[in-house]
């Protein structure tokens, strides 16, 4: 075949091509490409010294069918041979801008070690699928094990939910990451914190929206009262934004000073002393509005 290959025109070839890129893309031929998946998949010939064998374009259409990405196709790519090789051997990740040893750090979970292709450096550990994301709230990860997961899927699979509070008073819940393949508990308000604070300033309008939606989904469910303000934050300032009350240079002045403000304490407070309700919008306000806050209470 790899002579065959060889042999063929480029028109033929691009003709090949374009046929992969269509199946690999198009939806109406899901059916199709699973059926060519399986196949490849039960091909216990297609060993690292067989596929060495093959001609660059037939390789390409393989890693192409197999990861079902048309990247490989685009003939942008500029892999070695025993990349590609070990791709579609699922030994390193197919992500090229990843392209990791797998298992990553030799891990062992019931995801690293299915010997399905699966990075934890960069894939989702519910949908499998990778993007360029980065510096965003979409992606939400565990404090132990690295392992990542979009923040969407979480919330479908209910991965992001409430969980009793790591640091905070006895009794109390927060919004967490239950990480699906360690089991820890990471909370969400702290690194939601960390990514707008590193990172918002550089946001255009659209970003904006996006992540500030991105947490609204993500403590739509907070029992807690710092998540539940941080929910209705979030959702004002979107619907500020759409209608153009403010700028989104604003909005970003805005929510880092909630995340800023130093009102701990005064939250710990209400949490023994439910009194402090009579005060309205008790949280990230003035030091002032604290003072009398606790006064009151």
């Amino acid at each position: 075949m790899a002579q065959i290959i060889q042999e063929l025109t480029q028109e033929m070839l691009n003709s090949i091509r374009d046929y992969v890129k269509d199946l690999v893309s198009v939806a109406d031929k899901r059916e199709e490409l699973v059926t060519l998946q399986n196949r490849l998949n039960r091909r216990s010939d297609l060993t690292k010294e067989s596929l060495l064998k093959c001609q660059r374009n037939q390789l390409e259409i393989l890693v192409a069918v197999r990861m079902g990405l048309v990247s490989f196709m685009t003939g942008k790519l500029r892999l070695a041979t025993t990349e590609l090789i070990e791709m579609f051997l699922f030994v390193r990740c197919r992500n090229v801008n990843c392209k990791s040893i797998l298992p990553v750090e030799d891990c062992d979970c019931k995801f690293c070690s299915a010997d399905n292709g699966f990075c934890s450096s960069c894939m989702c550990a519910v949908c499998m699928k990778f993007d360029c994301a980065s510096n965003t709230c979409s992606w939400v990860g565990c404090d132990v094990c690295s392992h990542w997961c979009h923040a969407a899927c979480g919330v479908q699979k209910n991965l992001v939910r409430p969980g009793p509070s790591l640091k905070g008073p006895p009794g109390t819940s927060e919004i967490q990451f239950h990480c699906i393949a360690c089991n820890h508990a990471s909370e969400m308000f702290g690194f939601v914190k960390d990514v707008f604070t590193c990172c918002a300033k550089d946001w255009g309008f659209e970003t904006l929206l996006k992540e500030l939606d991105c947490v609204r989904k993500i403590f739509r469910g907070s029992d807690d009262f710092k998540g539940k303000e941080l929910h209705t934050k979030a959702d004002g300032l979107i619907s500020k934004l759409e209608s153009k009350l403010i700028s989104p240079s604003d909005a970003c002045h805005i929510i880092l000073k909630f995340f800023n403000c130093k009102c701990d304490w005064v939250i710990n407070f209400y949490l023994r002393h439910p009194l402090s309700i009579l005060c309205e919008n008790l949280f990230c306000r003035c030091p002032a509005h604290c003072s009398l806050v606790y006064f009151l209470s």
